[in-house]
């Protein structure tokens, strides 16, 4: 009978012992669970946030591309002024060339009168075209600020994007389509990111033309040094011409910023329009998605601009000039009610032309603020509708807040899950023991 006894509570023992153990891996892995929901997904602030960078990225992405467009309108003007400096380093290397051969043998060579006119003439023409270089380049260095000044308001941390975008695929997505959505946007977003810095960082990407011209430009200046060198005192006789001034080249650089800044505002406008309406990551490799004016480059529509808008203030200055002829050759023949007539029309024609024009300005105002405002306009009604269905499910979101709250909190501890059992196995076990 006592050999009974012992046997059972050593069964009673292992029991107890398997089932404490069972309890502890069951509330271990219902209290991982509800760490793992609380810490993986995102809350509203954070996707609501999440949609903020989005539209900022689009802008970002906008900007790139309205800065390739502007650059890829200049390239073949770029082209040629490299091939135009280029060819005056070879034309001051040769000169040089020819300077250290009519030196060797003749230390004291002096250049004649006539070899120094000929020489002249053909640096003036060399330095000109180094100033028409110098100016090509001057505008493209400011298109290259004003791209710089605006990317500083709408960079996009691209790895902290991917992340975020990362974190929404792991959620179910067909409980949170609005998420589902994001998370497409980012993905999307990601390969527009790829395509441009692989078109910008590239060695013979889109930045590459312009690089190769202002090596050629520099070549072109340093073999003009080479050349004042060789010549020693009579290099001011043969390049008469300095070429274009600094003060000169930095006033002109300040007009080229206004014109290069309005191109980069306009294709940026552009860009944007065609992204609002679902533009494709294949449309992005095709080009900046941006379309060409037809038949005239952006600047020649710019001068044109300038042109029209200067002819049309002739003309009225010459409308004006012929009414007042016309009022001075009437006042004979007309009484001093038919002058103040025409005063008074000439005046209501200035007033509706006045309004004209104010008009145009404001109708392009709102034609640059128009893609803007339908982006801000599109994520508004995407977070209302986030709403609408989330207020569609509250009971699924209490579920999981009553699950994350005992996750936090312990209660899913071996003591309130499975008291009572735990505590008649203890009861049982000291009976054991005391018999």
């Amino acid at each position: 009978m006592t050999t009974m006894f012992i046997q059972l509570r050593r069964v009673v023992c292992l029991l107890v012992l398997l089932q404490c153990c069972v309890c502890v891996a069951y509330a271990e892995s219902a209290s991982g669970a509800g760490r793992e929901t609380t810490t993986s997904e995102l809350t509203q602030v954070d996707v609501d946030q999440l949609s903020k960078t989005v539209a900022k990225a689009y802008e970002y992405i906008a900007l790139i591309s309205a800065f390739l467009f502007v650059l890829k309108e200049n390239k073949g003007l770029c082209e040629e002024k490299t091939r135009r400096a280029e060819a005056v380093a070879e034309n001051i290397t040769a000169i040089v060339k020819e300077i250290n051969e009519s030196k060797i043998g003749n230390l004291q060579w002096k250049p004649k009168e006539e070899w120094i006119e000929e020489k002249k003439k053909k640096m003036q023409q060399n330095m000109e075209v180094i100033s028409e270089v110098k100016v090509a380049l001057a505008e493209l260095s400011q298109l290259e600020k004003s791209y710089k000044s605006e990317l500083e308001g709408v960079y996009v941390d691209k790895e902290e994007l991917a992340k975020a975008g990362d974190r929404l695929s792991e959620e179910q997505s067909s409980e949170k389509p609005e998420r589902m959505e994001l998370a497409q946007n980012i993905s999307k977003i990601m390969e527009m990111l790829t395509v441009l810095e692989k078109r910008i960082n590239a060695p013979d990407g889109d930045l590459q033309p312009f690089a190769t011209a202002a090596l050629s430009l520099n070549n072109a200046s340093e073999a003009v040094e080479a050349l004042k060198r060789s010549l020693g005192e009579d290099a001011e006789r043969v390049i008469v011409s300095k070429g274009i001034e600094n003060k000169e080249l930095k006033r002109i650089a300040e007009e080229k910023r206004v014109v290069a800044t309005k191109k980069l505002k306009e294709a940026k406008a552009k860009e944007l329009q065609r992204l609002s309406e679902g533009g494709t990551v294949e449309d992005q490799r095709e080009g900046s998605g941006v379309e060409q004016p037809s038949g005239e480059t952006e600047e020649r529509r710019v001068v044109g601009e300038n042109v029209r808008e200067t002819q049309e203030e002739r003309d009225r200055k010459d409308s004006k000039e012929e009414q007042a002829n016309g009022i001075n050759h009437t006042k004979e023949e007309r009484d001093v009610d038919g002058v103040t007539e025409k005063n008074e029309n000439g005046k209501e024609k200035e007033t509706e032309e006045s309004q004209k024009e104010k008009v145009t300005e404001n109708t392009k105002e709102e034609k640059a603020k128009k893609p803007q405002v339908e982006v801000a306009q599109r994520i508004k009604e995407r977070q209302e509708e986030k709403v609408e269905e989330e207020s569609k499910k509250p009971r699924v979101d209490v579920v999981r807040a009553i699950k994350a709250i005992q996750g936090a909190d312990g209660s899913l501890s071996p003591a309130l899950v499975h008291g009572p059992l735990l505590l008649i196995l203890l009861c049982v076990l000291g009976c054991t023991l005391v018999c």
